[in-house]
Protein backbone atom coordinates (compact mmCIF):
# COMPACT_ATOMS: atom_id res chain seq x y z
CA UNK A 1 0.00 0.00 0.00
CA UNK A 2 1.36 3.32 -1.21
CA UNK A 3 0.68 6.92 0.63
CA UNK A 4 -0.16 8.25 -2.70
CA UNK A 5 -4.06 8.20 -1.17
CA UNK A 6 -2.67 10.69 1.60
CA UNK A 7 -1.28 13.61 -0.57
CA UNK A 8 -2.93 16.60 -0.53
CA UNK A 9 -5.49 17.55 -3.95
CA UNK A 10 -3.28 20.78 -3.60
CA UNK A 11 -0.19 18.82 -5.26
CA UNK A 12 0.14 17.89 -8.49
CA UNK A 13 2.33 16.44 -11.04
CA UNK A 14 1.92 19.50 -12.83
CA UNK A 15 3.06 21.04 -9.37
CA UNK A 16 6.26 19.58 -9.33
CA UNK A 17 6.96 19.61 -13.02
CA UNK A 18 6.54 23.57 -12.92
CA UNK A 19 9.02 23.48 -9.97
CA UNK A 20 11.67 21.86 -12.46
CA UNK A 21 11.06 24.16 -15.68
CA UNK A 22 11.20 27.07 -12.85
CA UNK A 23 14.44 25.50 -11.77
CA UNK A 24 15.96 25.42 -15.40
CA UNK A 25 14.79 28.46 -16.17
CA UNK A 26 16.32 29.83 -13.61
CA UNK A 27 19.80 28.30 -14.06
CA UNK A 28 19.13 29.87 -17.85
CA UNK A 29 18.66 33.29 -16.83
CA UNK A 30 21.99 33.62 -14.25
CA UNK A 31 23.80 31.78 -17.40
CA UNK A 32 22.57 34.54 -19.69
CA UNK A 33 22.67 37.64 -17.28
CA UNK A 34 26.64 35.99 -16.65
CA UNK A 35 27.10 35.84 -20.48
CA UNK A 36 25.94 39.33 -21.06
CA UNK A 37 28.48 41.07 -17.97
CA UNK A 38 31.25 39.01 -18.78
CA UNK A 39 31.28 37.22 -22.26
CA UNK A 40 33.43 34.19 -23.08
CA UNK A 41 35.79 36.53 -25.23
CA UNK A 42 36.51 38.96 -22.49
CA UNK A 43 39.97 38.74 -21.37
CA UNK A 44 41.32 39.02 -17.95
CA UNK A 45 43.30 41.97 -19.15
CA UNK A 46 39.94 43.55 -20.77
CA UNK A 47 38.03 42.75 -17.30
CA UNK A 48 40.54 44.93 -15.47
CA UNK A 49 40.54 47.74 -17.61
CA UNK A 50 36.79 47.63 -17.66
CA UNK A 51 36.59 47.61 -14.36
CA UNK A 52 39.63 50.96 -13.93
CA UNK A 53 37.55 52.66 -16.37
CA UNK A 54 34.66 52.56 -14.10
CA UNK A 55 36.47 53.77 -11.03
CA UNK A 56 39.37 55.37 -10.05
CA UNK A 57 41.63 54.35 -7.36
CA UNK A 58 40.78 57.27 -5.27
CA UNK A 59 36.89 56.06 -6.11
CA UNK A 60 38.02 52.21 -4.62
CA UNK A 61 39.35 54.55 -1.06
CA UNK A 62 36.40 57.05 -1.02
CA UNK A 63 34.23 53.55 -0.66
CA UNK A 64 32.58 53.41 -4.36
CA UNK A 65 31.12 50.58 -5.20
CA UNK A 66 31.52 48.96 -8.48
CA UNK A 67 28.04 49.00 -10.12
CA UNK A 68 28.66 46.20 -12.45
CA UNK A 69 29.75 43.69 -9.20
CA UNK A 70 27.16 45.12 -7.59
CA UNK A 71 24.41 44.58 -9.70
CA UNK A 72 25.48 40.84 -10.17
CA UNK A 73 25.81 40.35 -6.52
CA UNK A 74 21.93 41.72 -6.57
CA UNK A 75 20.99 39.88 -8.95
CA UNK A 76 22.41 36.03 -8.09
CA UNK A 77 20.86 36.45 -4.78
CA UNK A 78 17.33 37.27 -5.94
CA UNK A 79 18.23 34.19 -8.31
CA UNK A 80 19.52 31.91 -5.30
CA UNK A 81 16.74 32.92 -3.25
CA UNK A 82 14.27 31.46 -6.14
CA UNK A 83 16.18 28.59 -6.56
CA UNK A 84 16.23 27.77 -3.09
CA UNK A 85 12.83 27.99 -2.64
CA UNK A 86 11.81 25.71 -6.03
CA UNK A 87 14.40 23.20 -4.24
CA UNK A 88 12.54 23.81 -1.22
CA UNK A 89 8.91 22.63 -3.08
CA UNK A 90 10.22 20.14 -5.21
CA UNK A 91 11.28 18.33 -1.65
CA UNK A 92 8.19 19.02 -0.54
CA UNK A 93 6.68 17.05 -3.75
CA UNK A 94 9.52 14.45 -3.56
CA UNK A 95 8.52 13.72 0.07
CA UNK A 96 4.92 13.40 -0.40
CA UNK A 97 5.63 11.63 -3.26
CA UNK A 98 7.34 8.76 -1.59
CA UNK A 99 5.74 5.24 -1.35
CA UNK A 100 5.45 3.73 2.22
CA UNK A 101 8.60 0.75 2.29
CA UNK A 102 6.82 -2.64 2.37
CA UNK A 103 8.25 -6.15 2.08
CA UNK A 104 9.45 -7.30 -0.86
CA UNK A 105 9.78 -4.52 -3.86
CA UNK A 106 11.02 -1.07 -2.53
CA UNK A 107 12.55 -0.07 -5.93
CA UNK A 108 10.30 3.12 -5.75
CA UNK A 109 10.97 4.42 -2.50
CA UNK A 110 14.93 3.88 -2.73
CA UNK A 111 15.18 5.86 -6.04
CA UNK A 112 13.02 8.43 -4.41
CA UNK A 113 15.05 8.53 -1.09
CA UNK A 114 18.17 8.89 -3.77
CA UNK A 115 16.26 11.82 -5.44
CA UNK A 116 15.62 13.47 -2.09
CA UNK A 117 19.41 13.14 -1.04
CA UNK A 118 20.73 15.10 -4.23
CA UNK A 119 18.08 18.02 -3.86
CA UNK A 120 18.77 18.22 -0.04
CA UNK A 121 23.12 18.11 -0.88
CA UNK A 122 22.16 20.82 -3.63
CA UNK A 123 19.93 23.16 -0.71
CA UNK A 124 22.69 22.71 1.11
CA UNK A 125 25.39 23.81 -1.65
CA UNK A 126 22.82 26.84 -2.31
CA UNK A 127 22.70 27.76 1.15
CA UNK A 128 26.44 28.10 1.60
CA UNK A 129 26.72 30.23 -2.01
CA UNK A 130 23.74 32.87 -0.04
CA UNK A 131 25.67 32.55 3.25
CA UNK A 132 29.51 33.42 1.19
CA UNK A 133 27.04 36.66 -0.34
CA UNK A 134 25.80 37.93 3.22
CA UNK A 135 29.17 38.70 3.90
CA UNK A 136 30.65 40.46 0.56
CA UNK A 137 30.00 43.52 1.74
CA UNK A 138 31.39 43.12 5.20
CA UNK A 139 34.57 41.22 3.98
CA UNK A 140 34.78 44.72 1.60
CA UNK A 141 34.55 46.95 4.54
CA UNK A 142 37.38 45.08 6.12
CA UNK A 143 39.62 45.16 3.45
CA UNK A 144 38.75 48.74 3.11
CA UNK A 145 39.28 49.58 6.94
CA UNK A 146 42.93 47.95 6.52
CA UNK A 147 43.93 49.78 3.04
CA UNK A 148 42.29 53.20 5.00
CA UNK A 149 39.24 53.69 2.90
CA UNK A 150 36.86 56.66 4.12
CA UNK A 151 33.19 56.26 4.12
CA UNK A 152 31.79 52.48 3.00
CA UNK A 153 28.86 51.28 1.63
Amino acid sequence: MSNQSSIPSSITENDYNASLIKLIDLANKAHTKLQHSFPPTLTTSHLRKQFRDELSNEDVLNGESNSTVTALLEETESILESVQSTLWSITRHVTLLTPTIEDGNNFGADVQSMVLKFVQERESLISGYMGDLATYFWQRGNCMEKIGGGKWR
